[in-house]
């Protein structure tokens, strides 16, 4: 049973020492030089030099070690982790839209388990009080500082 469909923008995270200006590129070809941190399923079939991320904090961490140039990430996912687990270093860390397509996000029940359809009708029910109160958008200007509402 699929909950919802929630679509946000994949971001490129560096580091602003290693790029001053910024990480400038205009084709997929132009990055074929660095070594990107992905989340697996990500950029693979692309002919890039990938490191398979097993969660976004060892991203951060490598990213961080020189370990990778840079990691593709959701833009909430992103923020968020950086704020939670690295906020000392939030600064130090740039970010650039990707202009790759963005993923769903989606949250699955079990139907075997039993109680599935009662967490669904939860969470659906405190989406609809956080998007009716506008705390949806806010938590989403929060992480995007922009006026960003899917």
């Amino acid at each position: 049973m699929i909950l919802f469909d929630f679509r946000t923008q994949t971001l490129f995270l560096f580091l602003k020492e290693k790029f001053p200006s910024g990480l400038i590129w205009n084709n997929l070809d132009e990055l074929k030089k660095y070594r990107i941190g992905v989340p697996r399923g990500y950029l693979q079939e692309q002919g890039l030099t990938v490191e398979i991320l097993d969660n976004y904090s060892t991203g951060v961490k490598m990213l961080r070690k020189g370990y990778i140039d840079f990691m593709l990430e959701n833009s909430v996912v992103g923020n968020y982790i950086i704020d939670m687990e690295f906020a000392d270093y939030k600064y130090d860390i740039g970010e650039v839209w990707t202009r790759i397509e963005p993923e769903p996000m989606i949250a699955l029940f079990s139907r075997k388990a039993g109680s599935g359809d009662y967490f669904l009708r939860k969470l659906n029910k405190g989406i609809k009080v956080i998007r009716e109160n506008w705390t949806y958008e806010k938590i989403l200007n929060n992480f995007h500082n922009k006026d960003f509402v899917n």
